[in-house]
């Protein structure tokens, strides 16, 4: 609520994609890429982290537009739900897609954990990633509403802080990534394989 208070409807610019996207049930998180599929269009992009649970959070259905829209393929599943909302929102002359974005695992290799590579804490450490991605991620091509710029890539130090916040958890290195990492054009960061040393 303080979110849309903070910034109030446009008439359609960046941040109110993202606003009319989370305001259709089950959608827990949206970005907006602008341009992406050619002059004139918009996508947006939506995850549905409790709905669609079951499928990591995925929307389920075919990429697309609104089933009133003409000038395109309409969308199935949960991208027609969200398609079709956007619709009468939308300044007219906009095509709108409804996209969900596309996995893309990340692997990560955490190092020197000693008498901290236990299962449990094999678990906490695989948690506390998952829920960095959730925080932090964005999908490649979107951008942030408020400039219109590109995403700043995910820093080394954003892993580190997660896994640093772990109660007991001292000691350790992450080798791999072993760089900062910014999503492909479409692409939405997961945790992928978790390799732990002790």
């Amino acid at each position: 609520m303080l979110a849309a208070y903070a910034a109030p409807p446009q008439g359609g610019d960046r941040q109110d994609y993202v606003e009319w996207a989370l305001a259709v049930p089950g959608v827990a998180r949206a970005w907006v890429a602008p341009l992406l599929a050619g002059g004139g269009t918009v996508s947006v992009f939506f995850m549905m982290d409790v709905a669609e649970a079951a499928h990591n959070g995925f929307p389920q259905g075919s990429n697309g537009v609104a089933s009133n829209e003409p000038r395109d393929v309409a969308a199935t599943g949960d991208q027609l739900t969200v398609a079709n909302a956007l619709f009468p929102k939308r300044p007219v002359t906009a095509l709108v897609y409804a996209c969900a974005p596309t996995a893309s695992p990340v692997a990560f290799t955490v190092a020197d954990l000693g008498a901290n590579n236990t299962a449990v804490m094999q678990a906490a450490i695989t948690a506390a990633l998952a829920d960095m991605f959730v925080r932090l991620g964005n999908v490649g091509g979107s951008v942030v509403p408020s400039t219109g710029a590109a995403w700043s890539a995910i820093e080394q130090d954003a892993w580190y802080a997660a896994l640093e916040a772990i109660p007991g958890l001292t000691g350790f290195k992450v080798t791999a990534p072993s760089a900062s990492i910014t999503p492909a054009v479409g692409a939405l960061f997961t945790v992928g394989t978790v390799t732990f040393v002790s």
